[in-house]
């Protein structure tokens, strides 16, 4: 009879480190995606911080203020340009796995000819967003007038919108150069051990980024299916279940380490959802829906010790808050979520405060 020892663990998992590794070094290759983009707000001045601060009986030191130039949410061409740089950098973030340096990932060389058709089409599309978005710059700085006021600054617009916005994108040497082994031998073996410390990195960096991926899934769908506090049911989004469908696919494509506790909670999640679309979620049974919440809870539970930050705190709102969540006359998909930059969060919080604001476009990355 055979046992596995804890060393038998550690050794083994230190193998699929290894193996990761070497496949990320035979098989991937960096990728950075890059953005020089018209800034979207800006500081008003000291004089108009202190009219501001004034109205608060405040100090103008202790506020900060901007205005922002360009209605990234109801401006149709203005829009358009922004969906580029979102659509681009999702694609970008779906085909890779991460690196820890800013601004690269790594990809599979298998993947690259589709990579390269992919941006040359959204160079495009900015393209003619661009022209679009110059085509209307009077309409545009009219409605940036009326909507800022005496905070309105012609001089804080380009000349030539379609000189503002540019994407590029390259393939990044990330492995020491070879003329460097016959240079300095000894300063070429430092870099490789670099290199491999930085792909060791990126082996984990992987592992934790899709943790953190199928916990937020996997808790978005346990939540949709739990009844509201008022027993009605709640809102199950298309994209609640699709994502995870596209999140099985991209990680059985890109999981650096088969055999590890992440994969066996992933095939155990598989396992609850199986075949079933959100339509089947809606209609299920009550029987049917309590025992399919509670296998999302047993994965949920398996996920948490693999999160390193730990999980997202769960809150339960109020049944005044759910109430537009509990009835679902119109299953429109939402969009799905990116990762967004300061300028995205704040138009977040903009559209927060401004209900006449129009959703974001959904967008599939695969």
């Amino acid at each position: 009879m055979s046992t596995t020892t804890e060393s038998d663990t550690d050794t083994s998992q230190f193998d699929r480190v290894e193996n990761a590794i070497v496949t990320l070094d035979d098989q991937f290759a960096a990728v950075a995606l890059n953005f020089e983009w018209a800034p979207g707000r800006k500081s008003v001045t000291a004089d108009q911080r202190r009219r501001a601060a004034d109205e608060f009986n405040a100090e103008s030191d202790s506020l900060s203020a901007s205005k922002k130039l360009l209605d990234t949410r109801r401006n149709t061409f203005v829009r358009s340009v922004e969906n580029v740089r979102r659509d681009a950098r999702a694609i970008w973030k779906a085909f890779t796995l991460p690196y820890p340096k800013g601004g690269i990932r790594l990809i599979k060389r298998s993947r690259l000819t589709d990579f390269q058709s992919r941006m040359e089409s959204y160079q495009e599309r900015l393209r003619d967003a661009k022209r679009d978005l110059q085509s209307h710059r009077d309409s545009i700085l009219e409605d940036a007038q009326r909507r800022l006021g005496e905070l309105y600054d012609p001089l804080d617009y380009p000349r030539n919108f379609e000189d503002a916005y540019q994407m590029s994108w390259g393939f990044p040497n990330v492995r020491p150069p070879e003329y460097l082994r016959d240079y300095d031998p000894q300063l070429y073996e430092a870099e490789r051990t670099a290199c491999r410390a930085r792909l060791q990195e990126a082996v984990n960096a992987a592992e934790q980024e899709f943790s953190q991926r199928v916990y937020e899934l996997t808790t978005r769908l346990a939540d949709a299916l739990r009844p509201s506090t008022d027993g009605r049911r709640r809102v199950i989004r298309d994209t609640t279940v699709s994502g995870l469908q596209e999140f099985f696919t991209h990680f059985g494509e890109l999981n650096l380490l088969p055999g590890s506790d992440l994969e066996a909670q992933v095939e155990r999640l598989k396992s609850v959802v199986s075949g079933e679309d959100a339509e089947s979620f809606r209609s299920m049974p009550e029987a049917q829906r309590e025992a399919v919440t509670g296998g999302l809870d047993t994965v949920i539970e398996g996920l948490e010790g693999l999160v390193v930050n730990g999980p997202r705190r769960r809150v339960v709102m109020p049944a005044a808050e759910l109430a537009e969540d509990t009835v679902d006359p119109d299953p429109t998909p939402e969009p799905t979520p990116v990762e967004p930059d300061i300028e995205q969060a704040r138009d977040i919080l903009d559209d927060m405060l401004d209900p006449v604001a129009e959703p974001a476009t959904p967008f599939n990355p695969f």
